[in-house]
């Protein structure tokens, strides 16, 4: 996650007014963000390393991701190989830079993909 050029900007866009906010430049020009939207941010991007994280661990394995989509991962796996138990424990399993974030996973397996 990067803010670029990022600098506190005073008042509104006018510069009118004592309101402080955090302005940064996109590729839309300069864009301001506020507390909240900070915090969401942090935490999806806090969200998408976990999520990252458990496909390395899923590497190798007979958990073959074939699609991911924001918070989801799709796995292909032949008949009779792996277990719904162990992919979850797999997926929940904590690094240590994440150590005290509750994580939790929920996984269901079927023939076919059905957006939940």
């Amino acid at each position: 996650m990067a803010y670029p050029y990022p600098r506190i900007s005073y008042g509104d866009k006018n510069g009118n007014g004592s309101k402080r906010t955090l302005v940064y430049l996109t590729d839309k020009g300069i864009q301001g963000t506020y507390g909240g939207k900070l915090v969401e941010n942090i935490t999806q991007a806090a969200q998408r390393d976990l999520l990252t994280d458990a496909m390395h661990r899923l590497e190798g394995s007979v958990y073959e991701i074939v699609l991911h989509v924001y918070d989801e991962l799709l796995c292909e796996v032949s008949m009779g190989e792996g277990d719904l138990d162990e992919f979850t424990e797999i997926v929940r399993w904590c690094p240590e830079w994440a150590e005290g974030i509750p994580i939790n996973a929920e996984s269901w397996e079927g023939q076919r993909y059905v957006k939940g």
